[in-house]
This record gives C-alpha cells, structure tokens and sequence, in this order.
C-alpha cells in the first residue's frame, strides 16, 4: 500500500518519480536486462522489452514475446504476415519470430524501448483484429449459405432495396413472401454495424417490407443493442436452423 503524504509536505518530483517506477517495471537476469513497459497485449500479458549489451552500444528486443501471445491467439502465420510491415514502420527489424534492433547507442535506447515495445504489441493487437475479421467473414458466408440451403432459388443474395428517402441499402439477402418482402441482414456486435443497421431498417421498413437482423454473436450481444434492434426489426441468432428461418420469414 502506498503513503500519502500530507499536503504540506507534498512533494510532485517525489511522487512523479514513484510513479515512474511503479508504472515501468525492470529487472535483470544474467546479462540480459527486461523492462515490462506499462501496455499489454490482447491476452492481458505484459509488454517486455529486452536489453543486452553489445560491446559499446546495445540489442533492444521483445524476445519473441509477441509471437508468442499470437500464437496463444491461434494467429501465428496472420502475425508472421502483418509484422514485416509494422517493423519497417518503427524502424526495428523482424526475423521471423521477435523484433528487435541491434547496434543502439545509449542515446538512442530509451526511444528504441518505446519503438520496440509498440511494435510488438501492436502487432498481436492486429492479429486479434485480422483473425476476428476472419471469424465474421466465416459467420457472414455460413449465414448466405444457409439462406440458399432454406429457400434456394427464392432468395435473392445482396440484395438491394431503396428505402423512403430513396436511397439505396444493400442487405445480405432478400425473400418474397406472401405479402411482403423479407430482408435479412447480417449485424455484427461493433456499433457501427448495429448503427448501420438501424438506419437501413429504419428507412425501408414497411407493411412490405420486414427486416430482420442476424447476429453472429447474439449470445454476447448487450441487451441494449438487442433492443434498440428489436425497435425496426425481428432479432435472431445468425446460427438459427432453416426451419425456424422460414417460421422468421
């Protein structure tokens, strides 16, 4: 537990340099000296960064530590893509498994911390945001699949519907009913899909025209998001069976 001082005798420098020390940690081990930097990867480890000696200069490093956290991701071969060029952007250098940089001077060191240390984590944040990607991507053709699977030749894929204001919405499928026009539409769980979503719903809603919003995610979906969607169209699970599909339509 940290003391508090009393305010006459407060002292900033004092406690700027407590948090300095508290908010980046180091230790030395053998040759080798790691200062786990105040940043974290997706998986909620630290972000550590490496310092050896190199006769009159230094190698700054992660140790591989980002690879290793993709690896935890299942992304490891999206990492070895994505981190060449985040590399060439800090102006570190990647082989193949940590980034590092060799030959830095001792008043080049502090910066080549910080470069090191950003490169490494932003790299595993960019594996995360690509292998999520490629989960909805997943999701999103699985759903068109099933569409075809539960209507075949009575579906329209990407569909395109001009709402009251006259603007035209793309949705991922459309199927004439008795009555009325079904309009599917694949909603992920990021706000600006859920936004995009109500204002095409909004638009084109009709005693013709029915939305309906699939969530690939709808189990962790906020109840908010649920309900502002529920507003201007029937909300279902993006994984719900063909012959509920049909009843939905």
């Amino acid at each position: 537990m940290v003391a508090i001082a009393p305010l006459s005798q407060f002292d900033m420098r004092g406690l700027l340099d407590d948090l300095a020390r508290e908010l980046v940690l180091s230790d030395v081990e053998g040759r080798e000296g790691m200062i786990a930097l105040p940043a974290v990867y997706p998986g909620g480890s630290a972000v550590v960064v490496r310092v050896q000696r190199d006769d009159d200069a230094f190698i700054v490093h992660d140790g591989g530590e980002a690879h290793l956290a993709a690896e935890h991701l299942g992304g490891a071969s999206v990492f070895r893509r994505i981190a060449p060029n985040i590399a060439k952007a800090r102006g570190v250098e990647f082989d193949g498994r940590m980034f590092f940089k060799a030959r830095v001077t001792r008043e080049w060191l502090a910066n080549m911390v910080v470069f090191i240390g950003d490169a490494s984590r932003r790299s595993v944040e960019q594996t995360a945001e690509r292998l999520t990607e490629e989960r909805i991507s997943d999701r999103r053709q699985r759903f068109r699949d099933r569409l075809v699977d539960t209507f075949k030749t009575n579906v329209i894929l990407d569909i395109e519907r001009a709402g009251q204001s006259g603007k035209p919405w793309h949705f991922t499928g459309g199927v004439q009913r008795p009555g009325h026009l079904t309009l599917f539409d694949f909603v992920t769980s990021h706000s600006h899909s859920i936004n995009g979503a109500v204002t095409r719903f909004q638009d084109v809603i009709s005693d013709e025209v029915r939305p309906i919003a699939a969530l690939p995610a709808f189990a962790r979906t906020p109840a908010h998001d649920i309900a502002l969607l529920s507003k201007w169209a029937k909300v279902i699970s993006a994984d719900t069976p063909g012959d509920q599909l049909r009843l939905a339509a």
